[in-house]
């Protein structure tokens, strides 16, 4: 489940978050609430609400790192028990 960068992966380049929310296949209410909660837990902002959407550079790293851990989860889950 891919669950932790939804609220950033596909928001960058959408030119709202109701656009990004189309694109996941979501509520625009829920991708706000999850960008808002990993904002807080994070005390930083990770993507303003420009036209269009863009990460800042702790956005981009978060949406880095959180692709890597879940490549790692796949190749892991992948593996024989």
């Amino acid at each position: 489940m891919r669950r932790a960068p939804q609220a950033l992966g596909p928001a960058p380049g959408q030119r709202n978050l109701c656009a990004a929310a189309k694109h996941l296949g979501t509520l625009p209410a829920t991708l706000t609430h999850q960008l808002n909660a990993l904002e807080k837990t994070a005390g930083i902002q990770l993507i303003p609400r420009t036209n269009p959407l863009v990460a800042t550079a702790a956005g981009t790293a978060l949406i880095r790192e959180a692709e890597y851990l879940l490549n790692l989860l796949d190749k892991a889950r992948s593996l024989p028990t």
